[in-house]
């Protein structure tokens, strides 16, 4: 490690604590041409915020010379026009509504909007990234903040349909006659299980799981809608229809969901026989903008990866700590910072319950710290892996959490062909102990568990629909004898997978290189988002007015494409990049001085140092003391990766006598992530083999609406062994349920954003993005959180 960089980390103990605290820092780190971020503009609460359908008819109105911008404010909510009247400082958070993503994204970038989100009483704030890409001619949505003056601007764009305030909708109460009848019935068994009078099983009630000595009268939901009618008469139980259910998500190991997922019945998907589920807020957290897509690989943040506190909002397991059992002795070790079995990189694990869900333990605050049992070569329970390789991760069932006190455990293993990842256990009893938990698979996906032994699950962990897998392409050529002219180039294999190897440390998911043509070494090619670490030392004699050509001979360090992981572990995982040849004699410009600094802190262009972009070549402007490191971050224009279409965007010309060479992994998308992604500009998350698994539930804390109305809609009897009056009759108890969850954007820790028309897209194409091919629902139910009419 060099000494500029061990400075660096000492620099660097304080956000050490935070981060080990559960704090995260406001910005990932501090570039060379930032600017301070001014504070959100103030909404006035008492101006009652109204939607598309209102604002046809209630527009402010404006006279004389502003008369001009009537256009842009017909297209605005009402309480954004003053606001964008006023031109006032600050930033609007908005959601608006475009049929030109691309537009978009570039007119937001160039107006300077940001991304930003409260975490731990601390804002993390990033600037908004244009992509290439994007749809266009069909609209989509995405939440930004604007910079308030630009408003207008924005609403004048072609292609933007709408600008509103962001809005949230709580689960609605219900609360109606046949409800209270129901939660009177409840109460009455509930009360006589307290007190001892409750026969059990109940006199007439048999283990019959067809439940045939109940009657679906019982059930109000059947009753007062005259369902039980419908199937006696007409034979409809709702067979061969899919529900999109849009609410808090479902609990489907309550008997009476058992089975009443919707599959996807596309033998030629990638996701044949999964559930189908979605989850927006897990998507936008794992890559939306601000997360993920961001300007600098230094920058990205996907959640839940790393993040050890707030990861509350993403119902994504992240599984990339990689274990084995090289002693044979029967345990995995879980534990923050052990190294990986196969880069020796630092590991990480989360805290135990952060946000003191439930009967929380005193280790709430520390990082898990666990052995997990997964039995011995030749007990009859032992758990096998095919490569000798495990993955650990954890639940993000906050009622889970909430019961037993901390996180429970999560193994992922491949149980039969060597890296093949096809089996998920959840420690659902919280013993430490995978060999008596259930083995989730496509064929079985239900998480559940049965732990008083009498046949009816009483623990349920939620509904498998992902696992993560990749395959790995090495030395495929690209571009065979480059010309110059191009300015794309497409790898053999779409969806382009991102491999995390430690903690804040991954691998770019393209690495290029350029090989000449003639003998000769390759050069490696670094993506426009890749940043390059080197040193300069100062020597004796007076620095100002001399230069630095950077990659040249006075660098004493590097340069080495860097990762986040340098800021916390000071390790160097990157490649050796020439950039002297890039710049210099392939031409390759520098893009951005991520950061430059010497001991005592950060380097002001114009002050301290001139940079000429295109040569690469720093010209310093006052002298050193000898044996000053000043070290460099920085980015060249190469070229973007679109990872869903496997598209590189060349950003200049490549050199001519070379052929462009890639490695890659590319894998299977989280489902419909490869059309969510792409269409909102974003640089799409794809995990590569083993990293992450989806499980869909009543996640969130306290939240069971969605298992509510689920239940009215598909629940079927299962044999209740306490009271006829628990049993449950959906009115079409033979339709399937697609869930599709946070509706509501009930905020978690982060409050993470997932819009509503998102949802429904969704809900009427499916995972493959096309309507009428099946894995699509014939009807929605949304649940609003209010019983009078709301207008988008």
């Amino acid at each position: 490690m060099s000494n500029a960089l061990m400075r660096r980390l000492v620099s660097l103990l304080v956000l050490w604590a935070l981060v080990f605290s559960g704090f995260l820092i406001a910005m990932s780190g501090a570039r060379a041409d930032d600017t301070a971020l001014p504070a959100l503009a103030a909404h006035n609460g008492s101006t009652p915020l109204t939607h598309s359908g209102d604002s046809l008819t209630t527009t402010t109105s404006v006279q004389g010379d502003d008369s001009r911008f009537q256009p842009a404010l017909d297209k605005m909510d009402p309480s954004l026009q003053p606001v964008a009247l006023n031109r006032q400082k600050g930033y609007s958070s908005v959601l608006i509504y475009t049929t030109d993503m691309p537009g978009l994204a570039k007119a937001l970038e160039n107006v300077g909007a940001r991304i930003a989100y409260t975490v731990d009483d601390q804002t993390r704030a990033e600037r908004f990234i244009a992509r290439p890409w994007g749809a266009e001619d069909k609209m989509v949505s995405i939440y930004v903040q604007v910079p308030t003056p630009a408003l207008l601007d924005i609403a004048s764009l072609r292609g933007v349909e709408y600008i509103q305030q962001r809005d949230t909708y709580a689960p609605a109460i219900v609360s109606d006659e046949a409800t209270a009848e129901d939660h009177e019935g409840f109460n009455s068994v509930r009360d006589r299980i307290r007190d001892g009078t409750l026969t059990y099983p109940p006199q007439g009630i048999t283990r019959d799981r067809s439940g045939g000595s109940v009657s679906p009268t019982s059930w109000a939901i059947a009753r007062e809608h005259k369902a039980f009618d419908v199937w006696k008469n007409l034979g409809y139980q709702g067979t061969g229809v899919n529900v999109a259910v849009i609410d808090t998500g479902e609990d489907f190991g309550n008997p009476s969901l058992r089975n009443s997922w919707a599959i996807d019945p596309n033998p030629a998907s990638p996701y044949f026989g999964w559930p189908i589920m979605f989850h927006p807020a897990s998507m936008e957290g794992l890559m939306g903008n601000g997360w993920w897509t961001a300007g600098s690989d230094l920058d990205r943040q996907p959640i839940p990866f790393w993040l050890s506190a707030n990861d509350g909002d993403s119902w994504y397991s992240n599984t990339d700590y990689r274990a084995n059992d090289s002693n044979l002795d029967g345990f995995l070790v879980y534990r923050h910072l052990t190294p990986d079995p196969v880069t020796g990189f630092p590991l990480y694990t989360p805290r135990a319950n952060p946000q003191q869900y439930g009967n929380y333990r005193a280790n709430w605050n520390s990082r898990i710290n666990r052995n997990y049992w997964i039995g011995m070569p030749g007990d009859p329970g032992h758990i096998v892996s095919a490569s000798g390789i495990y993955r650990l991760g954890v639940s993000r069932d906050d009622s889970l959490t909430g019961l037993w006190g901390e996180k429970v455990g999560m193994l992922v293993v491949d149980s039969t062909t060597p890296g093949v990842y096809d089996t998920v256990y959840v420690d659902l009893n919280d013993n430490y102990d995978f060999t008596d938990d259930k083995a989730e698979t496509r064929a079985s996906p239900l998480a559940v568990a049965d732990l008083t032994g009498d046949g009816i699950p009483d623990v349920s962990g939620g509904l498998l629909y992902f696992i993560a897998s990749s395959t790995s392409v090495t030395g495929e050529t690209v571009i065979n004898s480059i010309t110059g002219s191009e300015t794309t180039a497409t790898l053999a294999h779409p969806d382009v997978a991102t491999d995390i190897t430690g903690w804040f440390d991954f691998r770019a998911p393209t690495q290029m290189w350029l090989r000449p043509i003639s003998p000769g070494a390759d050069t490696y090619l670094p993506g426009s988002t890749e940043d390059a670490y080197e040193e300069f030392t100062a020597g004796a004699a007076n620095e100002s007015g001399t230069t630095w050509a950077l990659g040249g001979p006075l660098t004493s360090f590097g340069p080495y494409t860097i990762t986040r992981t340098v800021f916390f572990t000071g390790q160097i995982t990157g490649q050796p990049t020439d950039t002297a040849t890039l710049i210099r004699s392939m031409g390759f410009p520098v893009s951005l001085v991520y950061d430059i600094e010497d001991s005592t802190g950060t380097l002001v262009a114009g002050v301290d140092y001139n940079i000429n972009m295109a040569t690469g070549t720093i010209t310093w402007l006052r002298d050193f003391p000898a044996g000053e490191v000043v070290f460099i971050m920085y980015q060249l224009d190469t070229y973007t990766l679109e990872p869903v279409s496997g598209v590189l965007t060349l950003a200049h010309a490549l050199p001519t006598n070379h052929r462009l060479l890639a490695d890659y992994d590319y894998g299977v998308p989280i489902p419909y992530s490869d059309i969510y992604g792409p269409a909102h500009g974003y640089d799409t998350f794809i995990p590569a083999n083993g990293d992450l698994v989806a499980f869909h539930g009543e996640f969130d804390n306290g939240q069971s609406h969605g298992s509510f109305v689920s239940s009215t809609i598909a629940a079927h009897p299962f044999g209740n062994l306490a009271s006829p009056l628990f049993e449950v009759f959906g009115t079409a108890p033979a339709a399937h349920i697609i869930g599709i969850a946070a509706c509501c954007n009930a905020p978690g820790p982060i409050g993470l954003f997932g819009s509503i028309e998102d949802q429904r897209d969704f809900a009427a194409v499916g995972y493959d993005g096309l309507p009428n091919t099946g894995d699509e629902a014939q009807i929605i139910s949304n649940s609003f959180g209010s019983t009078t009419t709301v207008n988008t």
